[in-house]
């Protein structure tokens, strides 16, 4: 789930006192790919290549569950030795670029849940919580002060529409102001 308009300084101070542990403080590149047709997005399924910091993963996502508080998906990713040549292996092989971003991503463990904050610096800092349960989601956002009431499922598209993001053609594109 995601949380949105949060203070990033106060939840990282939250986290702190809970004993959780910093993995991750650096830049997010993320692409999404599919065929010229949207063949992908047809089905629900996401295929990303993303660049975390000096790392390239690969990354198939798809929706397993609708009827619930949270988003649950198939989520299957590999680590891929050079960004660059993996967006050319994709491209030769018929996908196409369909969108980008740029986020300043600050993460998060405790325990088995993970917590993901995202600076996009056009639209209001978020919180992403994942865990292997819903039962552990809702008790992570009781942790950080929130209900699930303020919890969000909206996906990517939904941001860009919500925070009235302009896009191009239709190659959408959502970066950090720097």
């Amino acid at each position: 789930i995601k949380i949105l308009n949060i203070n990033k300084k106060e939840i990282i101070q939250k986290l702190d006192r809970l004993g959780a542990r910093k993995i991750f403080d650096d830049y997010l590149i993320t692409e999404i790919y599919d065929t010229k047709d949207s063949m992908l997005e047809h089905k629900k399924i996401l295929l990303r290549l993303r660049k975390e910091g000096q790392k390239a993963v690969l990354g198939f996502k798809a929706r397993v569950k609708q009827e619930s508080k949270a988003k649950i998906r198939e989520e299957v990713e590999t680590m891929v030795d050079n960004f660059e040549n993996m967006k050319l292996i994709l491209s030769k092989i018929g996908f196409i670029e369909k969108r980008s971003s740029k986020k300043l991503r600050t993460s998060y463990i405790l325990g088995k849940v993970r917590f993901d904050i995202d600076s996009y610096g056009i639209i209001p800092d978020l919180l992403e919580i994942e865990a292997p349960t819903e039962k552990e989601v809702e008790e992570a956002v009781k942790l950080l002060g929130y209900s699930m009431g303020d919890a969000n499922k909206e996906s990517y598209n939904d941001l860009i529409k919500r925070y009235n993001i302009k896009t191009q053609n239709d190659k959408r594109t959502f970066h950090m102001q720097i």
